[in-house]
């Protein structure tokens, strides 16, 4: 009975332990972004490709890959206040990702969105936070 006891505090004491680290850990990427690269949209049609500002920075890279990959899906329709950008992400083994990003209410609120090429399929909206709006912003040079 005392091996029990001693085997399940010690389960318990690891588990908690484990979670406790967890919680400090940084989430991990789901593809490694090479470089991104940011100019202002030209229109929901296509990409423009005349970029004011591009990073092969690590920390720059994953700081906007982890705003991308944790924004949240939204059906909000989204009122256009500030010029919009189009974000290029290529990752390491050469596949990409394109989204624009839509300014509101002053700059308080910031949303990603899929491109609308093809008219079939509808515009999907992500919220960014509030720091990884901070984050883009501080990174591009916009004073939202």
């Amino acid at each position: 009975m005392k091996r029990f006891a001693l085997s399940l505090s010690s389960g318990l004491l690891t588990c908690g332990l484990t979670a406790c680290q967890s919680n400090n850990e940084t989430v991990k990427l789901k593809k490694e972004p090479k470089i991104i690269s940011i100019s202002q949209l030209k229109g929901y049609n296509g990409f423009y490709n005349d970029y004011f500002y591009s990073s092969r920075d690590k920390k720059v890279t994953e700081t906007i890959e982890r705003a991308i990959e944790s924004a949240a899906p939204t059906n909000k329709d989204v009122m256009i206040l500030r010029p919009m950008y189009d974000i290029y992400v290529e990752y390491k083994d050469s596949s990409r990702k394109e989204m624009h990003l839509t300014l509101t209410d002053r700059g308080k609120q910031g949303y990603l969105s899929t491109n609308n090429s093809n008219k079939e399929t509808a515009i999907k909206f992500y919220k960014l936070s509030k720091k990884d709006l901070k984050n883009i912003a501080d990174i591009i040079g916009d004073k939202a």
